[in-house]
């Protein structure tokens, strides 16, 4: 699919970075903004770990100049989870607890999670489940589109270039969570469902295979 005027490529400034921020929170419930107190923890919890750890592996879409889209991802979820742990989440845990952020539900939540005190709604899905993500669909994304650009292929395109880069590294499959309001897309652009759970709202897990 061609959009005219959208050029894919990899983010290539700190400006490219700081769109992508504001786009996840522009999106972020649901596709609809949350709310501004929200953002620079919201931000640096789905974006920093991509910015600082897998750069490579992030995509921006732009049109006529301006960033419209993005994907986040990485070819092996369970050893970006393990740099992570490490290199991301234990710093932002510092942060929080030293209050450089508003208190808010986000911030309870990833205290309580990053502790194993409460359980992610990934973690909530079968062993079964992740027994088969590993094998057959160990790469993952997170997809955004600027709400005044959807429907015109930028996301479709995001994703074909990230398949296209793990197809080289052999990758066989990926996978993503979601909640309803996505999976539209996400079967659009070839995911199926591999299961789902109520978490208390429904979470799905879909997945596409990597043709060779």
């Amino acid at each position: 699919m061609r959009v005219p005027g959208a050029l894919i490529r990899n983010p290539g400034s700190d400006r490219d970075w700081t769109v992508m921020r504001e786009l996840c929170c522009r999106t972020g419930n649901s596709g609809a903004e949350i709310s501004r107190e929200r953002w620079p923890f919201f931000s640096e919890y789905w974006i920093g770990p991509y910015q600082r750890l897998l750069p490579a592996w992030s995509y921006v879409a732009e049109v006529d100049g301006a960033v419209k889209g993005y994907l986040t991802g990485c070819p092996d979820t369970l050893r970006f989870d393990r740099r992570k742990r490490l290199h991301s989440k234990l710093p932002l845990l510092l942060d929080v607890l030293r209050g450089r952020y508003v208190r808010n539900n986000d911030l309870k939540r990833f205290v309580l999670r990053t502790l194993h005190l409460e359980k992610t709604p990934e973690r909530r899905f079968p062993v079964s489940v992740h027994r088969t993500l590993a094998k057959q669909y160990p790469a993952h994304l997170h997809v955004n589109i600027d709400v005044s650009c959807r429907g015109q292929g930028l996301g479709q395109l995001l994703v074909e270039k990230f398949c296209a880069d793990l197809r080289h590294l052999n990758v066989p499959g990926l996978h993503v969570y979601c909640g309803a309001g996505p999976v539209r897309f996400y079967k659009a652009v070839g995911f199926t469902e591999l299961a789902s759970i109520d978490d208390p709202a429904h979470v799905y897990c879909l997945v596409r295979t990597i043709a060779p």
